[in-house]
């Protein structure tokens, strides 16, 4: 008799057994698979299959017990896990000559190349596609008069992840040579802007540029899960990098031969040049040789990459990317950082994954409320845009007043996510001071557009922010910088968070150790969050213990240090704030 179960890759002695046997079945383990189900006799692995999101891999059974029926069984369980996480599909890559197991298993063939195959459990999942492009065909042939020549369609697929001007521009080129334009977008679970996002503001770029054109095009944004992408294509089969980057273009090209072309009729295929990457240009030059209908290259736009503004901070590329992907990084790059401080454990005194450290009227649910409603305000989000179009029009006076209100009704919008609980008033007093000064800054440039910025210039920005920002005479920060002759949010705004660009950013691009980020920030803050609850003894108190931890940055030390911040009803607020607006520079400049 044999066991079935799953195998946790996270342990070495199980990956390293799951290692050697799919190597003795001139197999490679896939880096990217959640799951991982083996087939035991005696306690020695016999069969195996993994699976990434609803993509089936790494199936192999040892010879000497095929016909057992352990492959059947093991798809069998990977199919009903795959509908337990919401998929009424699976899909799977195999080498051409198995491709007979797994019709006789209920598959049959998406996609063929010299070395492998894509097969799907659901043939028919494509035909609501197919619906929705015929409706979309009928209503636009619809707008044509018999006697005209028939509308010729074209096709674009994109990534788009995040889109860029360049995607714009070659929107804007098909626009010109097609009277029907799909625009497929690929699918990929670990996509750098959500989806919906990334979808919107495609859209929102196709329909800028009908009207700049003054075209009556019909444009379909479809989420396109018929595109191969690096998250499901396997690459265990294969062995060598060449072949695999060769045949995952060949089966994604001729997926696009079987589905996209019938339906949609295309003509023409619109792409972009490459000019830097082969692997690319390779792409391009299999179209020619493996699509029946006209591919059409525009020339790359110098400078514009996707891949450079996942992979830079955001500052320096932001002249490539529109005004609605501006927003929407600036959304994601808020949340990031305000997650990266809620989700550090432990921490002295603060809400964690563990406690609420001293806060009595909070907790982690409450503070995920509070990011979501930060991240998700269209006050912030838009704010740089607003700044640079429109602020030059104001008067001193009118642009203060502005800010005001725009920094009140955020953070009553927090309060309202949180049922009236501040979590992160500080916080948000920052992150308007950043995104209103690089409106302001773009407001002087001749473009009104946010160029390349450096540290500096981001320093000035916020310092000219500041200068309309005026303290809340009534906030708990602002009574215990009086009380006790300090500084304060807006003081340390108005220095242009000189300490953050000088020493705690630098020591985090250094180290990237988070604890010590938030420690050295603790050490040398005046936090007026202490201050209030504490007065001048708790903030030489609590320094003194951030410097010690320094010394020592055990887990023991740690949550020693929390019970002690705990007892004394202690919270260093504003050492997190400063923590999560050094991760949100970061990754603006």
């Amino acid at each position: 008799m044999f066991q079935l179960t799953e195998l946790p890759l996270s342990d070495n002695t199980s990956r390293r057994s799951a290692e050697a046997f799919l190597l003795s079945q001139g197999l490679r383990l896939e880096a990217s698979l959640d799951i991982f189900l083996v087939a035991l006799r005696d306690d020695e692995i016999v069969a195996c299959g993994g699976m990434t999101e609803n993509v089936l891999k790494c199936l192999a059974v040892r010879e000497d017990e095929r016909g057992e029926g352990l492959l059947t069984l093991i798809v069998s369980r990977l199919i009903s896990i795959a509908a337990e996480r919401g998929y009424s599909e699976t899909l799977l890559f195999t080498k051409p000559q198995y491709r007979r197991q797994f019709e006789d298993l209920g598959y049959t063939i998406e996609a063929e190349a010299p070395k492998a195959v894509l097969m799907t459990s659901n043939p028919l999942r494509m035909m609501t596609l197919k619906k929705d492009i015929e409706n979309f065909r009928r209503q636009s042939l619809a707008g044509f008069k018999e006697q005209e020549s028939a509308p010729r369609s074209g096709v674009i697929v994109m990534n788009a992840d995040p889109p860029t001007l360049g995607h714009k521009a070659l929107i804007s080129y098909a626009v010109d040579r097609c009277d029907m334009l799909f625009i497929f977008l690929t699918c990929n679970p670990s996509s750098f802007l959500p989806e919906d996002q990334r979808d919107e503001i495609v859209l929102s770029m196709a329909e800028s540029i009908k009207q700049e054109k003054g075209r009556d095009l019909n444009v379909m944004i479809v989420n396109d899960p018929f595109t191969l992408s690096a998250d499901t294509f396997p690459t265990y089969f294969i062995k060598e990098c060449s072949e695999v980057a060769e045949t995952e273009m060949r089966l994604n090209l001729d997926l696009f031969r079987r589905v996209h072309i019938p339906f949609t009729r295309a003509a023409v295929r619109f792409v972009g040049s490459e000019p830097f990457d082969p692997l690319t240009r390779r792409y391009n030059e299999l179209m020619r040789e493996l699509l029946p209908i006209e591919i059409d290259e525009l020339p790359r736009v110098g400078g514009i990459s996707a891949s450079a503004v996942r992979r830079r901070p955001l500052l320096p590329v932001a002249h490539t990317v529109s005004w609605k992907a501006f927003s929407a990084l600036i959304s994601k790059y808020l949340r990031e950082a305000l997650l990266a401080e809620l989700d550090l454990t432990p921490k002295p005194g603060l809400v964690d994954k563990l406690d609420s450290g001293a806060h009595a009227d909070m907790n982690y649910n409450t503070m995920l409320h509070g990011i979501e409603a930060i991240s998700n305000s269209p006050i912030i989000t838009l704010s740089t845009f607003f700044y640079s179009r429109l602020s030059c029009r104001m008067t001193f006076e009118q642009r203060k007043e502005h800010i005001k209100r725009n920094l009140n009704a955020l953070i009553e919008e927090t309060l309202s996510a949180t049922s009236g609980v501040n979590t992160h008033k500080g916080f948000i007093f920052a992150a308007m001071c950043v995104v209103v000064g690089l409106g302001l800054k773009a407001a002087n440039d001749t473009e009104h557009y946010i160029g390349p910025v450096t540290p500096e210039g981001l320093q000035k920005a916020i310092k000219e922010a500041a200068a309309y920002a005026s303290a809340d005479p009534a906030s708990h920060g602002t009574r215990a910088c009086k009380r006790y002759k300090t500084g304060g949010a807006l003081a340390m705004a108005q220095s242009g968070y000189e300490p953050l660009f000088s020493h705690w950013l630098p020591l985090w691009r250094q180290t990237h150790d988070e604890h010590r980020l938030l420690l050295t920030i603790m050490s040398q803050l005046d936090d007026t969050c202490l201050l209030h609850r504490g007065g001048k003894k708790a903030l030489t108190w609590a320094k003194q213990q951030a410097r010690e931890a320094l010394e020592d940055l055990s887990p023991e030390r740690l949550a020693r240090m929390n019970e002690a911040f705990v007892c004394r009803g202690l919270s260093p607020g504003g050492s997190a704030d400063m923590f999560a607006l050094t991760r949100f520079i970061d990754k603006l400049v």
